[in-house]
C-alpha cells in the first residue's frame, strides 16, 4: 500500500506538470477507524472503515485551487488531474497564492516521534469486545444506574506528500480511546451523567479498564445531589475536562487569518501585556506520544514549539503562507 501511495503521489505530480501547472502539492492519505460499542450489556455497534484519498494543490498562471479524489486507478488519475487543471486555470488570479518556499521546509526534526504503535494498529475484534464487555461489568452494581454506554475507538494513518519544488513526506500514526458513559438516577425525578474516556498515541500510555470504569463511576457520582450556587465573583477551579476547550477558544482567534479578516481579540498586541503574568502559552508539536505531534505542517513547514504567550505577553501567532502575506 505503501509503494501505492507513493507511486499514485509522484504520478500525480508528473501529470500535473504535464498538463500546464506550474506547481503542485500533492497528498495521499490512507486511515482505518474502527469502533466497538456495548450498551446496557450488550453489543450495539462494529464499525471498521478503511479510507484512501489523494488531495492535489494547483498553481495555474497564478490561479490557485485544490481539487480531491478517491478513485487512484492509473486511467482515472490522468482525467481527474487534467480536469483539475482546466478547472484551476478558469478561477479568477489570486496574487497573494504562492507553493510553499523550500526554505521553510529546513529544519525538520530527525527523530522518532513515537506516534505509532504496532499493539493498537494489529488489534484483534476478540480483543476490542473483551474490553468492552471488561468495562460494562466494571460500571454494574450501583442500583442507581439507569443506563451505560461503553465504548473502544482505534485508528491508524498513513499520509504521504510529495511537491514539484522538492517537498517529500510522510507520516504515520495511531491512536486509542475507550470509556464508559453512564445516567444514574438522582433525587425525585432528576438524573445525573458522567463519563470518562481516555485516549493515547500508544496503549502503554492508557489507564487500565479497571481504572477507567472506576473513574467513569466516579464522575457520574460527583455529580449527584448538584444544586446551582449563587452569582458571584471569585477564582474558579477548572476540571482539566475543561482545559482544552478553553484553551481553543483562546487561541483559535490567534491566527493570521482571523486577524487579516479583523475577527480577533489579538489584533494589535504583538509584544503587549493581554494575560496574567502567571500565563505562559507554548505550541510544542514535537512532543513524544502527542495526540496533535507531527514533523511538518500541511503545508510542509517543519514543526517547532511556538510560544504564544509569555508570562502574559504576546509573542507569536499562527500564520501560514497565504495569510501572512495577505494585506
Amino acid at each position: 500500500m505503501q509503494d501505492k501511495m507513493r507511486h499514485a503521489a509522484e504520478q500525480s505530480l508528473g501529470l500535473a506538470r504535464k498538463a500546464g501547472a506550474q506547481d503542485a502539492w500533492v497528498s495521499v492519505s490512507r486511515s482505518r477507524d474502527v469502533t466497538h460499542e456495548y450498551r446496557d450489556g450488550k453489543l450495539e455497534k462494529v464499525k471498521d472503515a478503511t479510507s484512501l484519498a489523494l488531495s492535489i494543490e494547483l498553481y495555474v498562471d497564478g490561479r490557485y485551487a485544490s481539487h480531491s479524489t478517491t478513485d487512484l486507478r492509473e486511467p482515472s488519475l490522468a482525467g481527474f488531474i487534467a480536469n483539475a487543471v482546466s478547472l484551476t486555470r478558469a478561477l479568477q488570479p489570486d496574487p497573494y497564492r504562492r507553493i510553499t518556499p523550500p526554505e521553510l521546509f529546513k529544519g525538520r526534526a530527525d527523530r522518532d516521534l513515537q506516534l505509532l504503535d504496532p499493539a493498537i494498529r494489529d488489534l484483534a475484534p476478540a480483543q476490542r469486545l473483551a474490553w468492552c464487555k471488561e468495562l460494562d461489568e466494571g460500571i454494574r452494581g450501583d442500583k442507581r444506574l439507569i443506563s451505560a454506554s461503553c465504548a473502544v475507538y482505534d485508528g491508524s494513518s498513513r499520509s504521504l506528500s510529495v511537491s514539484s519544488n522538492g517537498f517529500h513526506g510522510e507520516q504515520t500514526g495511531t491512536s486509542i480511546w475507550m470509556g464508559a458513559d453512564l445516567t444514574f438516577r438522582d433525587r425525585g425525578d432528576r438524573r445525573a451523567s458522567g463519563d470518562f474516556y481516555p485516549g493515547a498515541r500508544r496503549l502503554s500510555d492508557m489507564p487500565t479498564v479497571q481504572n477507567i470504569a472506576r473513574k467513569a463511576l466516579e464522575r457520574v457520582r460527583q455529580r449527584l445531589g448538584v444544586t446551582k450556587g449563587p452569582s458571584q465573583k471569585g477564582y474558579m477551579v477548572v476540571d482539566a475536562r475543561a482545559a482544552g476547550r478553553l484553551i481553543s477558544s483562546l487561541v483559535s482567534p490567534a491566527s493570521a487569518q482571523a486577524l487579516q479578516q479583523k475577527r480577533s481579540f489579538w489584533m494589535g498586541q504583538l509584544g503587549k501585556m493581554m494575560f496574567s503574568e502567571q500565563l505562559t502559552l507554548v505550541d510544542d508539536p514535537l512532543l513524544l506520544r502527542g495526540l496533535g505531534s507531527r514533523l511538518y505542517d500541511s503545508e510542509g513547514i517543519a514543526a517547532r514549539p511556538l510560544t504564544l504567550v509569555d508570562k502574559g505577553v504576546v509573542q507569536n501567532i499562527y500564520a501560514d503562507t497565504y495569510y501572512s502575506v495577505h494585506p
